[in-house]
């Protein structure tokens, strides 16, 4: 049975059209409002939805590569109060970081946009990796130096 989903759900996104069972779209989806059977009306306005989401895909990735030109080739130095052994006091952590891209590149950041960061405990140069979609990522070097 062919339905047309009317909101995001684990099946899909909203305006996607699904091949399910009878019983599932009778006993679940239909009753949470999640999909409604796929006639003439409900294929075309799922057309639609899908050259909508398309463009707003296509303006996401261009913002985001917007902000990829301003991140490309940042190299950041932060202090730090260190001990003996360049170790530092406490560690440089993700809110730390995302501070000081956004003092030096006007880019306001969150913390999901920093891939795999590790708190920072040690004086030097480390790479960051930033993805601000699922396309478009950078790197950014942070140089940790003694306060």
């Amino acid at each position: 049975m062919q339905i047309v989903l009317t909101q995001n759900c684990l099946l899909g996104k909203k305006g996607e059209v699904k091949n399910v069972k009878k019983g599932f779209f009778r006993n679940y989806l239909f009753p949470q409002k999640f999909a409604v059977i796929a006639d003439k009306g409900n294929l075309d306005m799922a057309e639609i939805l899908e050259k909508k989401r398309v463009i707003e895909k296509e303006k996401l990735v261009e913002q985001a590569k917007e902000v990829l030109d301003k991140l490309q080739g940042l190299k950041i130095d932060m202090k730090a109060k260190v001990s003996k052994g360049n170790k530092l006091y406490g560690s440089v952590k993700d809110q730390d970081v995302i501070d000081e891209i956004t003092k030096a590149s006007k880019v306001s950041l969150e913390k999901k946009n920093l891939e795999n960061f590790k708190p920072i405990k040690t004086v030097g140069e480390h790479k960051l990796k930033i993805r601000i979609n699922e396309e478009v990522a950078t790197e950014v070097t942070l140089n940790v130096v003694k306060e």
